[in-house]
């Protein structure tokens, strides 16, 4: 901020092409947005270690990877968990005989959870909240299209992962945009 009046108030050189005060400027701004994003990626990657601590249950591969970063962490609430299942049906040949075979349904779930969600740059986890420890409930992967996230209803979030669809409710409108951007925003999706 000093820099910056130091350059306002000082004339500009006549013979310099290039004002040494401007371009200590613009280095000094460069150099503080990278200690800053450096501050927050630290920061990050701590609270991501402290989750990694406190999550029970068996993940594939540890939270914590070299290219894992966590985007934001909440409480959210699932109201509605939609799955594909495979149900049996009997089917009458034209020689009369039965076969069975498996049929596609969608099953629903409207038993509430109170779930915590730590969002990362490549996957979503979901956990049931303990007093110290919680409880892994699962890992959306989510990358199987581009808008994995949608707002239903004012303040409900629709969530589409390549098994499941799940609706959640937050508190307000505001808070179910954040999560929907941050999603939408962070998931990579597949081709």
């Amino acid at each position: 901020m000093l820099l910056d009046n130091l350059v306002t108030s000082t004339p500009p050189h006549p013979e310099a092409r290039d004002d040494p005060l401007e371009r200590a400027l613009e280095e000094i701004a460069v150099l503080a947005n990278s200690m800053n994003e450096g501050k927050r990626e630290s920061e990050s990657r701590t609270k991501l270690v402290q989750w990694q601590s406190r999550i029970r249950g068996k993940f594939i591969s540890p939270l914590v990877q070299p290219h894992r970063r966590l985007i934001m962490d909440g409480r959210l609430q699932l109201v509605r968990l939609v799955k594909k299942v495979n149900s049996r049906a009997d089917v009458s040949n034209a020689d009369g005989t039965i076969n069975q075979v498996e049929v596609p349904c969608l099953s629903s779930d409207a038993n509430p959870k109170q779930l915590v969600a730590i969002l990362c740059n490549d996957l979503l986890v979901l956990c049931k909240e303990g007093p110290e420890m919680v409880e892994l409930w699962a890992v959306l992967r989510m990358q199987t299209m581009a808008q994995p996230a949608s707002i239903v209803n004012g303040n409900g979030l629709r969530i589409v992962d390549n098994k499941a669809i799940l609706y959640f409710n937050t508190q307000s409108t505001s808070e179910a945009l954040t999560w929907q951007r941050a999603i939408n925003l962070h998931i990579p999706h597949s081709q």
